[in-house]
Order: C-alpha cells, then sequence, then structure tokens
C-alpha cells in the first residue's frame, strides 16, 4: 500500500510518505517517480522523501511503490498520488500619493496562483472602499480625518481550499493637505 495520497501547497521543500506499507513476504522496497520533475530520496525505504524540482512545481505527482521479496512470487506495486497546490499571491500595487480631496485608484493591484477573491482593509476603519471592499481595483476614499497622514492599506486573499494560507500584501497612500492660497 503506497499510502494516503498528500495534499500539500506550493513551495513545500520536502514531502514525507508517511502513510505506506508493506507486508507478506516483502523483503525489498523500491519507490519510482512516475510522474514530477522532482527528485526522490530513500527510495528503497518505507518512508522516502520528494523533493519538488523546480521548488515551485506545481500539479499532481505520481510515485510508484514496489514491494518484492527473493522468491518466486511476484512483485506487487502501488502508486501514493501527490496533490501541489498553488498557493495564493496577491500584489496591492505601488504605494501612492494623493492630494486631499481625491480618492485613490488601486488599478495597480493584482492576483495569481490559487488566489479567486480578496478584501481590503483599512485599520483605521475610516476610509471606505467602493464599489466595495472585495472589488480587486476598487477606489479607496479616504476619511477627511486621514489628510496629512500615511495610511497602510491591506489586501487579503481568499483562504484557498487545501492546505496553502491566504496571502497578504499592503501599499502606503499618502494623502497630502490642499495647498491653500489667501491673497489677502
Amino acid at each position: 500500500n503506497a499510502g494516503t495520497d498528500p495534499t500539500v501547497c506550493q513551495g513545500t521543500p520536502a514531502i514525507d510518505i508517511e502513510t505506506a506499507s508493506v507486508g507478506g513476504s516483502a523483503s525489498q522496497i523500491d519507490w519510482i517517480v512516475l510522474t514530477g520533475g522532482g527528485t526522490l530520496l530513500n527510495s528503497n525505504s518505507i518512508v522516502p522523501t520528494y523533493n519538488p524540482v523546480p521548488v515551485d512545481e506545481i500539479g499532481t505527482i505520481s510515485l510508484q511503490l514496489t514491494a518484492s521479496d527473493t522468491s518466486v512470487c511476484p512483485s506487487v506495486s502501488d502508486i501514493v498520488s501527490i496533490s501541489i497546490n498553488p498557493t495564493p499571491v496577491v500584489d496591492a500595487g505601488s504605494d501612492q500619493v494623493i492630494c486631499e480631496g481625491d480618492n485613490a485608484l488601486l488599478s495597480e493591484a493584482s492576483i495569481s496562483g490559487s488566489t479567486t477573491g480578496i478584501t481590503w482593509t483599512d485599520p483605521s476603519g475610516l476610509g471606505t472602499f467602493s464599489p466595495n471592499a472585495t472589488t480587486l481595483n476598487a477606489i479607496f476614499i479616504p476619511d477627511p480625518s486621514q489628510v496629512g497622514t500615511n495610511v497602510k492599506l491591506y489586501v487579503t486573499t481568499n483562504d484557498p481550499a487545501g492546505p496553502c494560507v491566504e496571502a497578504v500584501d499592503s501599499l502606503i497612500l499618502t494623502i497630502n493637505p490642499a495647498p491653500l492660497a489667501d491673497a489677502g
């Protein structure tokens, strides 16, 4: 039995196959990589380690376990499939500078990997996002009390299925006071 099919997140440097088992008259264990670009360590052990190559490999990797003995009994094989899920990726875009009374268009924000949704946050809770905080390229409408400050805005990915965790990025929005002129 090659074990339970594990699911891991992209970037996992080493994946141990810990649930395989052999029995009967099996005296020799051999693992081979059927699909995948990585390497296999301890290929003659019941607990081999698959190292993805490249480290950011994604998809389904198949490993075959073959158990045999020194008698006339035929060898038997089983396959374990490793699912490597893509990590979520989010980029808030470049820091911005706006003037009092202006809004910030968050047009440089982008997503990739397993990201399917995002949420923008203003930790102060003062500003608002239009049309809403779950729009990737939203417009941030600062509160008048934020003029003359630097506001750090965060964008967080949705929690993807599987073992990968959400990703977070931020940008700094500088809100300059509007110039004043008084000819007196």
